[in-house]
């Protein structure tokens, strides 16, 4: 293995030693990885003696420029007589520590520190760049990219404001008061039951959280399971509520004696009308509903009463809640059937004992349109970066992030991140 040592100074110029200087033959140099960056580095302590040429050289520098002096030294290395000399070290004299004897032969010693590209950049590493300005650390001149910056179009966004979730349940015996006819079995006094029962649901979110699930000022009701004067001013949150609930409805009345009239039907001849009990969980906005399933239907000669209905659903509901409106999820209870007493007329209450539990999970998104803006190509932003932290000494080449475009170096076909890029924020 052969060595080259080359001594260089802006006034003085370069000199390319005739010998190796003493102490080199017992450098140790460590490889070891950068525990952050990951890279292999050198770890040495390295103090050379030059004589002759080189105690000349320096000595004349010492004496003319200073303990201000630049001199660097580059070490390049060949293994046989057909290579050529590669690069190995770069590195810098430590000119004020320079310490000269000529008692016997002429020697000066000093201290190498290592400099070059890799510690520049290593020195530099939390140096902010300004991506838009074409110069190095030092304020000198670099080459500009077409892609530094570029506009592309950008795909519409949807940004999550919040995403809540929280437990509805209630066991509430719903009351209906229904007047019932008197008379025997298939008396004509027998009448049908509709009624809508709506049952909002104690969410458990407080009134904070809810208010900051879409950003703005909205105050949550328990009691009344509503959201209530919701200013959506200055955007529009979009909405998606995904509900699973568990609901059980069994129906009773408050009089054993009465009964449902299998084979009496006033709207049609065929006289097979039965009883039937049917429950909804929905879910409205501005009173209007805008999600509704069918939690199960039981029907009969007893109109349903005494059966249970259960059943777990799912509820979704993706759309804009407009400003002030209320948000209600309820339980609908549906009665129909010909029920008369045999003793008489009678106000009667229907109770439909109730039993719901639902996890509710809603997201706040806003939805960006589409938008062409300025951009940084990650191929360019990384050189240029390392380019100006070093003085244009490093520069990156990637395959991944590399184009067939790219700048300060192409590749053969587009990589696979070709396309990423760096933006100013939405």
């Amino acid at each position: 293995m052969e060595w080259q040592f080359t001594l260089s100074n802006t006034i003085s110029g370069d000199l390319t030693l005739s010998d190796e200087p003493i102490g080199w033959a017992g450098t140790v140099f460590n490889f070891t990885r950068d525990m952050q960056w990951h890279g292999i580095f050198f770890e040495y302590s390295l103090n050379l003696q030059f004589y002759g040429e080189g105690f000349d050289y320096i000595k004349n520098i010492y004496e003319t420029q200073g303990i201000d002096a630049q001199v660097t030294i580059s070490i390049q290395m060949k293994c046989s007589d057909t290579d050529s000399f590669t690069s190995f070290f770069e590195g810098k004299l430590v000119i004020p520590k320079c310490a000269f004897d000529c008692k016997d032969d002429c020697l000066v010693s000093v201290p190498i520190e290592q400099a070059g590209c890799l510690m520049k950049f290593k020195n530099r590493i939390n140096q902010a760049v300004d991506l838009n300005a074409n110069k190095d650390f030092d304020r000198n001149a670099l080459d500009a990219y077409s892609y530094l910056p570029t506009s592309m179009h950008l795909k519409p966004k949807a940004i999550v404001l919040r995403s809540i979730s929280g437990i509805a349940s209630a066991s509430p015996d719903i009351i209906l008061t229904q007047h019932v006819g008197g008379g025997l079995s298939g008396s004509t006094e027998s009448m049908s039951v509709t009624e809508y029962l709506n049952m909002p649901l104690n969410m458990i979110i407080s009134p904070n959280e809810l208010s900051y699930a879409v950003g703005l000022p909205g105050t949550w009701s328990p009691t009344l399971g509503t959201i209530d004067n919701m200013d959506t001013t200055p955007f529009t949150a979009h909405y998606y509520w995904v509900i699973n609930a568990t609901v059980s409805i069994v129906a009773s009345t408050s009089e054993h004696s009465l009964i449902c009239c299998c084979g009496y039907d006033s709207g049609s001849s065929d006289g097979t009308t039965l009883g039937q009990l049917q429950a909804y969980l929905k879910l409205s906005v501005g009173g209007t509903v805008h999600a509704s399933v069918l939690i199960g239907s039981v029907s009969g000669c007893d109109g349903g009463l005494g059966k249970l209905v259960s059943n777990t659903v799912n509820i979704t509901y993706d759309g804009v809640f407009p400003q002030g409106e209320d948000v209600k999820l309820y339980v609908e209870v549906y009665a129909q059937g010909d029920y008369h007493r045999t003793l008489g007329g009678y106000d009667i209450d229907f109770i439909f004992h109730s039993n719901v539990f639902a996890d509710v999970n809603v997201r706040a998104v806003i939805l960006k349109s589409p938008s062409t803006c300025q951009v940084y190509a990650i191929n360019e932003a990384l050189s240029r970066t390392a380019e100006a932290v070093t003085n244009d000494c490093m520069r990156v080449y990637s395959d991944y992030f590399g184009r067939t475009d790219s700048k300060p170096y192409s590749v053969d076909s587009d990589g696979c991140g070709s396309l990423e890029v760096l933006t100013k924020g939405l």
